[in-house]
């Protein structure tokens, strides 16, 4: 399979007291030479990172909260940019998270769009083209042309799978997305991505075992911010993610 994402030896950390964080990164700024090792008040969001990521996987990410998984795919994603080691992306990306990341309550549906595609490499003549796709699937109608800070969580699930649709990036990162919209519409999504990864990759985190058993052909269960199972085994990925 081609791959899309290789991580080798990353580290993301971070520091829970802000005076600390501010005197850190005045340090590593001006001193050239960011510390690699952890100092007084940090802690690793992910640690010793090795992960491939190839064209046609559907991936699903376990582990207690606070284990590291939306550090991992914010850093895979490019929205967090890791301390050491290596992030090689060879495709487009689309990160999927609950809330407003990504999107300007501002503006409307369609303006978002317009944001996302433009970031994926899009031109306006390609997206103007793509919005009759974007209507048929979020189903969102005249509300589509409202300001995103009218949306509710389940409108902005919707406003998001359609621009997936429409798009269609190399690899589309869900983080409990899916949760927060309505059962109809999950189906809908559910449906769609299993077709959707016949070209291009899923990876997705979420607490829903079954969503997680039917979907995922591989997982990856982390711990502390390590990885710590990587397997086609789905079973065995739910059951030790279980006993954690």
């Amino acid at each position: 399979m081609m791959e899309l994402i290789n991580l080798e030896k990353v580290n993301k950390k971070f520091c829970k007291r802000l005076t600390y964080s501010l005197l850190y990164g005045f340090m590593d700024l001006f001193l050239f030479k960011p510390s690699v090792n952890l100092r007084k008040h940090e802690d690793w969001g992910i640690h010793n990172i090795d992960l491939k990521i190839s064209k046609g996987e559907y991936i699903g990410i376990l582990g207690k909260n606070g284990s590291g998984k939306t550090t991992l795919v914010r850093t895979l994603s490019g929205i967090y940019q890791q301390n050491s080691g290596v992030v090689k992306v060879d495709c487009k990306v689309l990160p999927m998270f609950v809330g407003n990341l990504a999107l300007n309550k501002f503006y409307s549906g369609l303006d978002n769009y317009y944001i996302m595609g433009t970031l994926l490499g899009y031109s306006r003549k390609q997206l103007t083209e793509k919005i009759p796709i974007l209507k048929d699937f979020s189903e969102l109608g005249d509300d589509l042309y409202n300001p995103m800070g009218n949306y509710s969580s389940g409108m902005r699930i919707r406003l998001r799978f359609g621009c997936v649709k429409a798009l269609m990036p190399d690899v589309l990162i869900i983080d409990e997305a899916l949760s927060v919209t309505d059962i109809h519409f999950q189906k809908k999504c559910t449906s769609f991505l299993m077709e959707y990864t016949k070209h291009n990759t899923v990876v997705i985190i979420s607490h829903d075992m079954s969503l997680i058993k039917d979907n995922c052909r591989r997982i990856i269960v982390m711990e502390k911010g390590e990885i710590v199972m990587d397997t086609e085994d789905i079973e065995a990925a739910i059951n030790y993610y279980k006993t954690q």
